[in-house]
């Protein structure tokens, strides 16, 4: 019975460990300065990869302001959401278009890497699977970092 578990735990967890399909090669190209001069926060991106690896599309996700609330601590609001568009009151046309410019250049310049193992069964039903991207911004943050993240296909 021993074995049976111990050989159940090491496929869950070798399943789990080897979920990523490839990596996104993000070029360095900085955040509008419009946007971050004026406020600080996240912009949560989401790429569509097809199964040859090319990227189909990029779209915004959230996008998160940090202020600094009561006693130092941060606070977050989101000012755009593609779940909650009544969210996205506080986004103006300008700052839209600005985002839109900067993503179309960000998404004709990213690469996707594939995996040399990478387990494409879970992904063949829907045809892409889809990546996503976390920028950081503004002077709030000590250093801006970029994260990569995986998402399973819908």
């Amino acid at each position: 019975m021993k074995k049976y578990l111990l050989t159940l735990l090491f496929i869950l967890s070798s399943q789990g460990l080897c979920q990523g399909h490839g990596e996104l090669k993000i070029p360095d190209i900085p955040f509008p300065k419009e946007i971050a001069d004026t406020m600080s926060g996240d912009c949560h991106l989401v790429f569509m990869v097809d199964l040859k690896g090319e990227i189909e599309s990029c779209k915004i996700s959230s996008l998160t302001q940090l202020k600094k609330g009561k006693r130092g601590k941060a606070v977050y609001k989101v000012i755009y959401s593609v779940r909650s568009p009544e969210l996205n009151t506080e986004m103006g046309v300008s700052l839209e278009k600005r985002l839109q410019t900067w993503l179309k250049l960000l998404c004709s310049k990213t690469k996707f890497i594939m995996a040399c193992d990478a387990d494409l069964v879970n992904s063949e039903k829907a045809g892409y699977f889809l990546m996503g991207h976390t920028v950081t911004f503004g002077k709030l943050w000590k250093k801006n970092s970029n994260q990569n993240n995986y998402m399973r296909p819908k």
